[in-house]
């Protein structure tokens, strides 16, 4: 390039920037109106020194009708144009529209047909190539490194030849590094030359190619954070405690519980816990020292909430409920104060700040809602330190964060408000800067949009939004305008969160079923029991209830002991919450113990392929349920659900909450085939069919094993099989539409396995997902059932003692389909279904010889 042009194009950028930037007022927001970006989102923004522009890299999009994988805004035209690698202007498209480049092969994802090494934006289902922020730019080298979740990939793109390399692939990353990069962010740390990222855990070395996990202790803070979690643990026991006997969902030795003995129990765990953090806080210094000052403070509100709880349990009501939810929020927040590294978040943008060396965390979505805590990180000591200014913005995610190198202070921009803040790391200090004009876009789901700050405080925002171009907004910012009786009126104090309320009428929180639980009476609910009408259907009408949150492709399951129905799951476009809604059949009421916790993106049924995989959230429990996926194992009295990577969760209903998980020797094929496993309680724990297997595992023994069968099995298919332990015979029963009306018969002693004809050979077999064994009549009831001439559903009933087949008509309501969840009651010898919005049938039944009829 001669010296000529090479100046003329340096004179073009200057008048460029100068058109654009002398239109601009200070701190005034003006849409830019094109949607040259196309329909895309989840996309990270940089700003380019070198070309005084603006870039944008990746994210989500379809196939049709957009433009090219990574673009540039010429503030000049204001468009955002197709940043085509060398000499491919033309030959792939025009410099803004839709672009004709080459095509990719089935399951390529970077590289396309012609060999070209470029990202595939529409790969995945629901086209989740999202960046989220894993990206960082090295403005020395001038290349943005990207990780990429659904391709497992981290590549980095070469800025000025235009050019993407792929450093590591899925199998050099370690699965627990995929754990902690998903829907996290990328910092450049230019002091080290390395990049920060992995939830502020792991560096990337950019001379080794290698990602290392760092190290962080605190021999003061640590001793003291395991008595406080463990003193957590009791307050989280009694609230449940307390709960269950609310809602009268107690076993024989819970009923027997003292409760006081409980809040004794939790007083002297404070006792302990503030005799030793008085003890360290005189040792202590620093960082250290204040965080025990914080905890100081927490622990003298939750000694003050324990004192007056005590008196509360003189009589169990919905005062009592709501204030034990307040001293474990203060408990849990008292954990919070002991943390020395961030606990994990999602769409928490980090920022490094060039004059102290260091690096801004802010907020982010912790799956049950929004944090507004502030972190910074140390790159010349490597050490995270929790800095809890007296104001900060409101809890919030997918914000974003930039660096003003001319007021030296860190920018929070919302994508979802005009808000924008700065932050001043000496000072700890957060101010919320005086904006002008209308910038608020809703965004897209979990992809709000992004902004970056450029040369001479040049911002630029940029909004996804849902089936349309995101929208670009322009400002040039003036750091020094800061608004102080906005920062206080809008500003949150430490420890602000904001519940994830999915569903506005707020049906997913606990909350609510307190709040509108009304008159509870186990008499007048046993009394309507017993009267019910044989072989008839009865809705049970929830007082105020009507109907709770969609629980589509969900089942249910039975606690016999506390007569409590379990009810979980949601499909991949319905609830995609993980909390479990407990029925207590004594009562006729709802009820659940903790919040929801939310899979970014559409419901991820244990991270399936419908988004990007997630193995388990992070308090640690699973994702939302899917189908026949889970048990309820008699021996522990606990729901016991596998995922798709090969552990498994169980749910404790005596605490209201996941507590373990643990491995287990089997995994799906894929991600999105979980939902094909079916699960049913036997004598020493839960069996499992999935892969065309049968497993066991020993709740004593902590072991599973796969059965010896000689006789091939059917194939595992999602919502085409069932299983149900027939306890007067010992053996599994395996149900599956494949088997076209046999069933597989496994003796547990014997280790055997037999195919039975119980003949049902003519009539179409349906759904055989739900089935119940119902031992008072010695048979197996299923779902499967049609509709007959006289209005009535007639369901199917495997006959254990003659391994036959027959049919039954039945009045009222049929099933559900995928959305069916049906569970035997033994004590009150009822059957009892679940729809897909959690509204409760019961049936009496008689399925006696003169009621039914051959199945041909």
């Amino acid at each position: 390039m001669s010296r000529f042009v090479l100046l003329l194009l340096i004179l073009l950028m200057v008048i460029t920037e100068s058109f654009s930037q002398e239109k601009l007022q200070v701190n005034t927001w003006v849409e830019i109106k094109n949607d040259s970006l196309g329909n895309r989102n989840s996309f990270n923004l940089f700003y380019i020194p070198s070309e005084k522009s603006f870039i944008c890299l990746g994210g989500a999009k379809g196939d049709k009708d957009n433009p090219y994988s990574e673009m540039t805004f010429n503030q000049k035209s204001q468009q955002w144009e197709n940043r085509f690698p060398g000499d491919k202007l033309g030959a792939w498209g025009k410099a803004t529209g839709s672009v004709t480049a080459p095509k990719f092969a089935y399951r390529k994802v970077f590289v396309d047909v012609e060999g070209n090494v470029r990202p595939k934006l529409s790969y995945g289902y629901m086209r989740s190539m999202a960046l989220y922020h894993n990206s960082a730019y090295d403005k020395k080298q001038n290349k943005a490194y990207v990780y990429w979740h659904v391709a497992g990939m981290f590549t980095v793109y070469d800025v000025a030849k235009r050019e993407w390399e792929v450093l590591l692939k899925r199998g050099q990353i370690t699965r627990e590094l995929q754990d902690d990069l998903l829907w996290g962010s990328l910092c450049f740390d230019s002091h080290n030359n390395e990049i920060l990222g992995g939830q502020g855990r792991w560096v990337y070395n950019l001379t080794e190619n290698k990602w290392s996990r760092l190290s962080f202790e605190n021999g003061f803070i640590s001793p003291i954070k395991e008595k406080a979690t463990a003193l957590e643990a009791n307050v989280k026991r009694l609230k449940a405690a307390v709960r269950s006997r609310f809602y009268m969902a107690e076993n024989q030795l819970e009923a027997k519980l003292n409760l006081k003995d409980l809040v004794s129990g939790i007083n002297n765990d404070i006792a302990t816990l503030d005799k030793s953090l008085k003890t360290n806080y005189g040792k202590a210094k620093g960082q250290s020292r204040l965080q025990l000052k914080w905890a100081l403070g927490y622990l003298k509100n939750i000694t003050e909430k324990s004192l007056s709880s005590k008196a509360l349990l003189e009589t169990i009501n919905i005062k009592s409920i709501a204030s034990l939810d307040e001293l474990h929020e203060l408990a849990l927040e008292l954990i919070n104060t002991l943390e020395w590294v961030p606990p994990k978040r999602a769409n928490s943008p980090l920022v490094y700040d060039e004059d102290t060396k260091k690096i801004l965390m802010f907020g982010g979505d912790r799956q049950e809602g929004l944090i507004a805590d502030t972190w910074v990180y140390d790159v010349m000591n490597k050490n995270w330190s929790q800095c809890r200014p007296l104001l900060s913005p409101a809890p919030s995610a997918g914000h974003a964060l930039s660096y003003s190198s001319e007021s030296k202070k860190s920018i929070y921009v919302n994508t979802r408000t005009n808000q924008c803040w700065a932050y001043d790391m000496k000072d700890n200090e957060w101010a919320i800067i005086k904006m002008v004009g209308e910038a608020k876009i809703l965004g897209y789901g979990w992809h709000p949009g992004t902004a970056v700050l450029g040369d001479g405080g040049l911002l630029i925002k940029v909004c996804a939004q849902r089936k349309k171009p995101p929208v670009t907004f322009m400002t040039k910012l003036d750091v020094s305008q800061a608004d102080k009786e906005m920062t206080r009126k809008l500003g949150v104090t430490p420890g602000s969160k904001k519940p994830r309320i999915v569903y506005k009428n707020g049906k997913s929180q606990p909350q609510w079923h307190e709040k509108n639980a009304g008159e509870i009476s186990h008499e007048k609910e046993k009394k309507v029991l017993d009267n019910l009408p044989t072989n008839t259907w009865v809705k049970r009408i929830v007082p105020d209830f009507k109907r709770g949150v969609n629980r589509a492709w969900s089942s249910a399951v039975f606690d016999p002991e506390r007569e409590v129905i379990l009810h979980w799951g949601g499909g991949h476009s319905a609830h995609c919450g993980n909390n479990v809604l407990m029925y207590s059949t004594r009562t006729n009421r709802y009820f659940s113990g903790t919040r929801p916790e939310y899979s970014l993106d559409w419901g991820t049924g244990y991270g399936s392929n419908l988004c990007p995989p997630a193995r388990f959230t992070y308090k640690g429990g699973p994702f939302l349920g899917h189908q026949r996926s889970y048990a309820f194992d008699v021996s522990t009295g606990k729901l016991i659900t596998p995922n798709y990577s090969g552990k498994f969760f169980t749910y404790d209903p005596k605490l209201l909450d996941w507590t373990t998980n643990m491995d287990i020797p089997f995994k799906s094929k894929s991600p999105g085939s979980i939902g094909a496993i079916a699960m049913c309680s036997y004598t020493n724990g839960v069996a499992a069919y999935l892969n065309n297997k049968l497993y066991l595992y020993d709740s004593k023994k902590k072991t599973w094993e796969q059965c010896p069968t000689k006789i091939k099995l059917p194939p595992s298919r999602t919502d085409r099989q069932g299983i149900s332990f027939d306890s007067n015979r010992n053996r599994l029963l395996l149900f599956s539409s494949s088997l076209k009306g046999d069933v597989i018969s496994y003796d547990l002693k014997r280790k055997t396995a037999l195919k039975i004809n119980p003949g049902w050979k003519k009539e179409k077999v349906t759904v055989m997902r739900e089935v119940v064994y119902v031992k008072h009549l010695d048979c197996v009831f299923t779902y499967s059932a049609v509709k007959t001439t006289d209005g009535k559903f007639s369901w199917a009933l495997f006959d254990c003692k003659k391994n036959k087949w027959f049919r039954v008509a039945l009045s009222g309501t049929g099933p559900f389909g995928v959305s069916t969840g049906l569970v035997y009651d033994p004590k009150k010898k009822l059957i009892w279904m679940m729809d897909t919005w959690s509204q409760v049938y019961v049936l009496k039944p008689d399925f006696s010889d003169k009621l039914r009829a051959n199945i041909e």
